[in-house]
């Protein structure tokens, strides 16, 4: 046999010769024709290895092997074809044992040296690099099942330290070690232990030294540099745009963290406090002229509580109370980022500041007879309106076709401290950029009605208004509302919006974005050119809806850590995702982590052009009744990775009809 493994350490055969296959082989007659007393033509060699006789067939130029040969074993079965050149075995070659291959390559000088594959039982063994006739450079070990037992560096025939790992997000990382010390972690090139794409260098005490981009193994730009206690953050011309204390977290993403500065062009833009990347304390920015713009209270990277803002020439504008970024005092409001000064009566703009103008009438509130909105709602339909809105209202309801008169960049509700409910009727608000519910104590509800949110053109168009959409970026945020347990978003609501941001939600219970139907005629078409679908950590969530053409573009779709999730329905179309029609990679879902799943409903088409899907922890979903996949979902699935709690009748239902490939996931250790 030749080839075979002990442990995971390849035996080479004999010892070294120049041709290592041949080394435990006692020569025997040769039979040639010979030419002027020199072998030339076709002839045999006798061979003898454990008491058995082989012949080896070949052709003989100038009284060296050349060409085909084949070693038959006694039984004249195929034990070798090989290539010989000048008595050496050369190029692409085959070892067999009882006429099943176990290994097949390239050799070079006599010797198994660049890509070649290992069989056992006619099972894929080893793939990988050689040199010196053993495992040598990068490499995949697979068990008796096909799964990895291992992929890295192979040294001298055994394992190495560098690895081919997964990370936390499920994407291959490589992982070098040099003495058991970590010294990189990032990105590689497939099929290599070479360096590419961004990764993090390690000192030799482990400690994280600097953050590149490589290319082909060579540093191409520097991303990160840590200095002691600090991070220095470059941009992509190597300007530095960060300095300072950082937050070393796991996922080797170093965001700051504690006291730092921030530039642009080379200059101070900020000095102040931070949290995990983003402003937040107490903090100064700074006009390009290096004077003081704004000093004062920070949080989520904007203005936010007591400061002042001063003009270019360092004079106070405005001192007290600042709302995501927007102070007034009535007459004049200031807008921190960009600097403008303008005058607070001014319609249009940001609606998140938190002051009224003295005497500007307030909104009543309505009871539930005289409002259709529902009780303690109040009604909005202007700019203005909203702005006169009593800080202690605990409901808001934006009636049809309301708020269109101008267009509003930031839709914010952080003045609300009671808000417990929001609707949004057919029509509204189709020019807000940016709708943002953060850190409402107290909001539990927030309803978008068919229509709503959605520019009338690109509703009606979206397939065709690609570009026009990706370019207003439009995005609807949900952070940090530690009541809020529904959210739903009707049939044909946020059709041109390009991000759904959910985060820090622990009682969010119910989330329903567009109506999920078997029909395919059905369209709700919410979040039609969104590029990422992430419903992650949500503590409470027991149910998900995604409606027929929702996220059809979307590239990814993870949908994971969610301890009560119960039942997920994606309608037909939805998140079927661009054709890979150039190869500019592959559209992938991901179900992790799911344990009280037991009802999956994907309707046609849905997911059609995801060509990976991975099932990690789904080990509640064994009915195979409450697996409905209907007819073309999955349409373009290749890959199928998952783990042991993936239940039979789940994989049943994902593999049926669809060649595809289906690889185990390797525990982590």
């Amino acid at each position: 046999m030749h080839g075979l493994r002990s442990g995971h350490d390849f035996v080479v055969i004999g010892t070294p010769t120049e041709n290592g296959v041949f080394a435990d082989y006692e020569k025997g007659a040769i039979d040639v024709p010979m030419e002027d007393g020199v072998m030339n033509g076709k002839g045999t060699e006798k061979l003898t290895k454990n008491n058995e006789e082989y012949t080896l067939e070949c052709t003989w130029v100038n009284g060296k092997k050349n060409g085909e040969a084949v070693l038959l074993d006694s039984n004249s079965v195929m034990s070798m074809k090989l290539f010989f050149k000048d008595d050496l075995i050369e190029g692409e070659g085959y070892l067999y044992d009882n006429g099943q291959v176990t290994f097949k390559g390239t050799w070079v000088a006599g010797k198994r040296c660049g890509f070649g594959q290992e069989f056992q039982g006619g099972k894929l063994l080893f793939k990988g690099q050689y040199k010196d006739d053993v495992r040598n450079g990068y490499g995949t070990l697979y068990d008796a099942n096909g799964e990895v037992a291992f992929e890295g560096e192979w040294v001298d025939g055994k394992e190495g330290e560098s690895t081919i790992e997964e990370d936390d997000n499920g994407d291959r990382v490589l992982v070098v070690k040099k003495d058991g010390v970590l010294v990189y972690r990032g990105g590689f090139k497939e099929g290599t232990m070479v360096k590419d794409g961004k990764g993090v260098l390690y000192n030799s005490e482990g400690k994280p030294e600097k953050v590149c981009i490589f290319k082909e193994g060579t540093i191409d730009r520097m991303v990160k540099e840590f200095k002691e206690n600090t991070i220095v953050i470059y941009d992509a011309n190597g300007k530095k745009v960060y300095e300072g204390e950082y937050l070393n977290d796991s996922q080797g993403r170093y965001p700051a963290n504690g006291s730092g500065r921030a530039f642009h062009n080379g200059a101070l833009i900020y000095k102040g406090e931070w949290v995990r990347g983003r402003r937040q304390g107490r903090g100064c920015s700074y006009y390009e002229n290096h004077m003081l713009k704004y000093e004062g209270d920070w949080q989520n990277d904007q203005a936010n509580g007591n400061g002042k803002f001063f003009d270019a020439e360092g004079m106070l504008v405005l001192e007290g109370e600042f709302v995501d970024g927007v102070g007034t005092d009535g007459e004049k409001r200031v807008l921190v980022e960009s600097g403008k000064v303008e005058s607070a009566t001014k319609s249009g703009g940001c609606a998140c500041f938190g002051g009224r103008k003295e005497g500007r009438r307030q909104l009543p509130v309505m009871g539930e007879e005289e409002n259709p909105a529902g009780k303690g709602m109040v009604v909005v339909h202007t700019m203005k309106e909203f702005t006169a809105v009593p800080l202690q209202a605990v409901g808001i309801c934006f009636a049809a076709d309301s708020m269109n008169e101008t267009e509003v960049a930031i839709l914010d509700f952080a003045r609300f401290e009671n808000l417990r409910r929001v609707q949004f009727d057919a029509g509204c608000c189709q020019t807000v950029k940016q709708v943002r519910f953060r850190e409402l104590a107290k909001l539990k509800s927030v309803v978008v009605h068919a229509g709503a949110l959605s520019n009338c053109e690109c509703s009606a168009r979206a397939e065709e208004k690609q570009y026009t959409i990706q370019e207003m970026r439009r995005e609807l945020c949900f952070e940090a509302c530690a009541v809020l347990s529904e959210v739903r978003i009707e049939s044909g609501a946020c059709v041109d919006f390009m991000k759904l941001v959910l985060s820090d939600l622990p009682a969010l219970t119910e989330l329903s974005i567009g109506d999920a139907d078997a029909d395919v005629k059905m369209h709700s078409d919410c979040f039609y050119w969104t590029e990422a679908l992430r419903v992650v950590d949500l503590p409470a969530l027991t149910t998900l809806t995604v409606g027929n053409y929702c996220f059809a573009k979307v590239k990814t779709v993870t949908i994971k850590d969610l301890p009560k999730l119960e039942r997920v329905c994606v309608g037909a179309g939805a998140c079927a995702g661009l054709p890979n029609l150039f190869d500019e990679g592959n559209n992938t879902t991901e179900l992790r982590n799911l344990p009280a799943l037991t009802e999956l409903v994907i309707r046609s088409n849905a997911f059609k052009n995801h060509s990976e899907l991975k099932l990690v922890n789904l080990p509640s979903l064994t009915d195979g009744e409450k697996v409905v996949l209907d007819e073309g979902a999955f349409a373009g699935l290749k890959a199928l990775k998952h783990d042991d709690l993936t239940s039979e009748a789940l994989l049943e239902a994902v593999k049926k009809d669809h060649e595809i490939k289906v690889s185990k996931l390797k525990k982590r250790s």
